[in-house]
């Protein structure tokens, strides 16, 4: 877990400092406890790195995803754009066992600081089918198919979440 108080939290540069306090704020006020941060994850012909993996207080699992905007002038509310639901989705996907909720976490990159978390409204089952549709469009137009083949679960020994293997793929 992780606490203000934890060597966990890396010092950010002072120019950072509104938003990195916003985000433990944030932290403190809805996360019970950290599962995996930065994490590598792959699923079923793709592989990426989810930001944030956490318990929430009211005990659901969620895939979060940080980003930054910059609020100034007229524009007084963040944008949420679907193709984060997919990202989200994607890695909810080729998690071992089920999430139970997606969030955008956004942070204005512009004083003064706002963060807001969003929590997309459908299932992420929902969002990684939505996901791994247009992985298969992907796929059929650029003519990539990866050879994916299980890793049995007793070889999966260094804490590192793994679904598959790709073979044949950087050959």
């Amino acid at each position: 877990d992780i606490s203000v108080e934890s060597s966990a939290w890396n010092s950010p540069p002072e120019s950072l400092r509104p938003q990195f306090d916003a985000y433990v704020c944030w932290y403190e006020t809805y996360v019970e406890k950290t599962v995996a941060v930065e994490q590598f994850v792959l699923g079923q012909g793709y592989a990426g790195r989810m930001d944030h993996l956490a318990l929430l207080k009211d005990g659901r699992l969620a895939v979060c995803d940080v980003k930054t905007q910059a609020l100034s002038g007229k524009k007084k509310s963040f944008n949420y754009y679907s193709n984060w639901a997919l990202q989200l989705g994607a890695y909810a996907g080729a998690l071992p066992s089920s999430a139970d909720v997606l969030m955008s976490v956004v942070v204005s990159s512009t004083e003064p600081v706002v963060l807001e978390a969003y929590a997309w409204p459908k299932p992420p089952s929902y969002y990684h089918g939505l996901f791994l549709g247009l992985l298969a469009i992907w796929n059929e137009e650029n003519n990539y198919w990866p050879i994916v083949q299980p890793i049995p679960t007793d070889e999966r020994t260094d804490g590192f979440v793994y679904i598959g293997t790709l073979s044949g793929v950087c050959a």
